[in-house]
């Protein structure tokens, strides 16, 4: 049995929505801090619970689980700056709570989401960072995140943790409740700029006296599922750090031009000043995570645009 930490957010839910599909045993857990009642896939396969509670142990025990993969967290680096008391409660307390409650039951398998932020991106020369390159991240989210890669190594039989991307697009199946104040994710929100007729605000980074269009490294999120899934009947041992990403650098102003192209109509937009803790490029080496789980990255950037415009999403009131 699969035990899916922050079932209802963005990526929980398209994993649940996956197993669901595979009719692979399953148990959702969210406290619904950041995401929507709405999401929640299978009534049934669901309780609402906080990832520090006490109540943690017996879940585990009832449940007969013996993987987890741990979904729930607080992921946006600009506001981890201003709140760090917050991101340090959540992404380090009460994980680390939950980490040692899942060693003492005997968690055989744990899939831990970190973060492209344990990276430093501020090289002069653009290039692809590696698993094995220093832990130095930029902003405070990503701190969490590699603190959290420290106390989980070694806890477990088999651990996978895996440094995501940008993960965008939807699958073609249930409807996804976007949380309103999550709209921070760049394809939400250029998506909704075109529907509702909004102006978008870029943000620009600063190099040499110049201001640029920011770039990412996408992953459609039928990818991130797919390796999921490979990782659920994957039984090598260890700990293994790998990128999801699909290795393409993408700049803003590109991501634009092609939902432009799609739609048929222009989006308005103003410029300013990156906020601070965001990096002004992202880009993976993603040989590992081929290597090991022989899986080639099945789409592209215009999948994940179509999949955007295609999906209807859903305000939660």
């Amino acid at each position: 049995m699969i035990l899916v930490t922050g079932c209802t957010g963005y990526i929980g839910f398209h994993i649940c929505e996956a197993l669901e599909i595979k009719k692979i045993p399953y148990f959702g857990i969210d406290n619904f801090s950041r995401s929507h009642s709405k999401n929640i896939i299978n009534k049934r396969k669901f309780l609402k619970i906080n990832i520090g509670s006490n109540r943690i142990s017996s879940l585990i025990n009832s449940k007969k689980i013996d993987t987890v993969i741990h979904a729930a967290a607080f992921t946006f680096p600009p506001e981890s700056e201003n709140k760090k008391n917050i991101y340090y409660k959540n992404n380090i307390q009460k994980t680390k709570k939950f980490i040692d409650c899942c060693y003492k039951t005997g968690i055989k398998k744990f899939i831990f989401f970190s973060s492209s932020n344990v990276y430093d991106f501020d090289s002069k020369i653009i290039k692809p960072v590696k698993e094995n390159q220093k832990n130095k991240p930029k902003n405070y989210y990503g701190k969490t995140k590699s603190d959290i890669e420290k106390y989980i190594n070694k806890k477990f039989k088999i651990c996978y943790i895996l440094r995501l991307f940008n993960i965008a697009g939807y699958t073609n199946n249930k409807k996804f409740y976007e949380f309103k104040n999550n709209y921070r994710r760049i394809m939400p929100i250029i998506t909704e700029a075109f529907r509702k007729k909004l102006t978008l605000k870029i943000n620009l980074v600063k190099k040499k006296n110049k201001l640029l269009y920011p770039g990412r490294d996408f992953v459609h999120i039928q990818d991130l599922l797919n390796i999921i899934l490979k990782i659920i009947k994957n039984n090598t041992r260890g700990t293994a750090i790998l990128n999801v990403g699909r290795g393409k650098l993408t700049y803003l102003d590109e991501i634009i031009k092609i939902f432009e192209k799609y739609v048929n109509k222009k989006i308005g937009y103003q410029k300013k000043l990156n906020e601070v803790g965001n990096y002004n490029y992202t880009l993976s080496n993603n040989t590992k995570l081929i290597k090991r789980l022989k899986y080639d990255y099945k789409f592209n950037l215009n999948d994940i645009i179509k999949s955007c415009i295609k999906k209807k999403l859903y305000d939660p009131t």
